[in-house]
């Protein structure tokens, strides 16, 4: 197995142990464990053998938070300005990047992501992107949250994406549409009306 977990029956929260809480190894074989007097763990692995004192361990660091890197369209990098990105058009392709430091164990960092308001979480290991293809008009919260993999998951990085409609469908296009509706439907009553 890897590492050594630590389960709380009275609250079903479990934690895991590595390296950096302060095991020597984190390889252990699971028919290779004793427990020994006061709650001691002597635990075999490709090591050798490992005492464990749980009272020793250090509790896990909180996750790190994760931090935006870039977003880009099919048309090129897009500046992230107050927390919101103006993406430049309907069915744009975006790609938003980040990244989570963590130096005692970069390699357990996984990442979770959600585009809101309706979308569930997707959950990435090692890939510090997501790519957002074809969006439809309107707003979005993109919601992006790190793990090491313990259960714990970090503060959330928020930003938000504007995307508006084509052109045809904004407000001066619709009121210059709904003119020349007006327009052809005058004329042609007062055409009708001349005959």
């Amino acid at each position: 197995g890897q590492g050594v977990t630590r389960f709380e029956p009275a609250t079903g929260h479990s934690q895991l142990f590595f390296q950096a809480e302060g095991l020597r190894q984190h390889d252990f074989n699971r028919s290779q464990s004793l427990e020994g007097p006061a709650g001691f763990l002597l635990m075999g692995g490709v090591n050798g053998l490992t005492l464990i004192d749980p009272a020793a361990l250090r509790n896990p660091a909180p996750p790190p938070r994760p931090m935006l890197t870039g977003v880009m369209s099919n048309r090129g990098a897009l500046t992230v300005q107050d927390g919101r990105v103006a993406v430049p058009s309907e069915g744009a392709d975006i790609t938003v990047s980040w990244l989570a430091l963590h130096y005692d164990a970069p390699t357990r960092i996984l990442y979770r992501y959600r585009l809101q308001p309706d979308a569930p979480w997707v959950t990435t290991e090692g890939a510090s992107r997501a790519q957002l293809a074809g969006l439809g008009a309107g707003d979005y919260a993109l919601e992006v949250q790190a793990s090491l993999g313990d259960g714990r998951w970090s503060e959330s990085l928020r930003m938000g994406l504007a995307v508006p409609p084509p052109w045809w469908r904004t407000v001066p296009a619709l009121l210059v549409a709904g003119l020349l509706l007006a327009l052809m439907a005058w004329a042609w009553k007062r055409q009708r009306h001349q005959q």
